[in-house]
């Protein structure tokens, strides 16, 4: 249509930049997320953690990661799992990790809604020790942003040196 409307063979009465209202709107997947009004003044006061599948099972025999990020300090904390069963044993060793080595409890837990964190053993350690656990809705991963794209960051990171060095998917 618009070569025949710069071949001058059509008229074309339609402004160029047109943008109909009612037709963003009616296209719109969600919302756009707003910035949090809120923030951590000292580490460990919110930390935000999320479960990661590898579609490759590492040389090791790890199929998932367990990544937390510290919402004060960005510090990212990695573990590789062969289960995702082994999550919860993780947590409670990662909760006494920085009680020992930094002198800080944790206060709060940022993750999604998965069954390796809505389990009995992690929700009962977490209650008996004060811990708040906040979980992001269903299919809503941009609540749990900083733990998402600490695993985009990751992954890529990891496909990049795996590319230069030319080894194989499974190191």
């Amino acid at each position: 249509m618009s070569h025949l409307h710069k071949q001058s063979s059509i008229p074309c009465n339609k402004p160029a930049s047109h943008v109909c209202h009612a037709c963003q709107l009616g296209k719109h997947v969600r919302l756009p997320f707003t910035r949090s009004t809120s923030y951590c003044v000292e580490p460990f006061q919110l930390v935000h953690s999320d479960l990661w599948t590898s579609p490759v099972l590492s040389n090791s025999g790890f199929k998932y990661y367990l990544v937390i990020v510290d919402d004060f300090s960005h510090y990212i904390w990695t573990f590789p799992l062969c289960n995702k069963s082994d999550t919860a044993a993780t947590l409670i060793n990662f909760v006494a990790y920085a009680l020992t080595q930094f002198s800080r409890p944790l206060v709060a837990m940022q993750s999604d809604d998965g069954t390796e964190f809505l389990n009995s053993t992690a929700t009962t350690f977490f209650s008996s020790h004060g811990i708040h656990l906040r979980l992001s809705c269903p299919y809503t991963s941009a609540q749990n942003g900083k733990a998402e794209r600490a695993i985009r960051t990751l992954n890529d990171v990891t496909c990049t040196l795996l590319f230069q060095s030319s080894m194989p998917p499974p190191y």
